[in-house]
């Protein structure tokens, strides 16, 4: 899994065009990418998996 993330842009930057904000978080084996600008989903990303290692890194 960290071999894998290290794919992803530290911008979240890629291939696909968004149209909002784009977050990846990593915790043990998982990569989870949202796109969005919800705080409370974000907040509770963040609480569950830790900080974004990866995308809209404010």
């Amino acid at each position: 899994m960290e071999k894998d993330s290290l794919n992803i842009p530290l911008d979240g930057s890629g291939t696909i065009e968004y149209l909002s904000t784009v977050h990846y978080y990593k915790k043990g084996n998982i990569i989870v990418h949202s796109v969005g600008k919800n705080e409370n989903i974000i907040s509770t990303l963040s609480t569950i998996l830790g900080n974004q290692f990866a995308g809209d890194l404010r």
